[in-house]
């Protein structure tokens, strides 16, 4: 932990449950469809941390990143309590896993 006066930063990804992507896309979900979704929630999470460690390094700033499965909400709230947070910036590219699997045209 940072010590008095200084700043953590947490750079963390909420990787949702497969389930829950998955359930967006109705009833009787094909089990192929189920791992094209996890390997696109995978992919991006790992694409989203490569890219905060990668910008973190270049302007030589210290920073735990993670990605943690569970619902956002939950993990986000989490996050907060556990790291005693003062500021909780939150972004989203606007696609869920099924919306971004269907755009690609898989």
């Amino acid at each position: 932990m940072a010590g008095a006066g200084a700043v953590e930063l947490v750079v963390l990804h909420a990787k949702p449950p497969t389930s829950l992507a998955v359930n967006m896309g109705g009833p009787g979900v094909p089990g192929d469809v189920v791992g094209l979704v996890e390997e696109d929630l995978r992919k991006k999470a790992e694409g989203v941390v490569g890219k905060a460690r990668s910008l973190c390094a270049a302007n030589s700033v210290e920073a735990v990143v993670d990605v943690v499965d569970g619902e956002p909400k939950h993990v986000l709230c989490d996050a907060v309590e556990k790291h005693r947070a003062d500021l909780l910036v939150v972004g989203s590219q606007g696609y869920g896993a099924i919306r971004r699997w269907h755009c690609l045209g898989a």
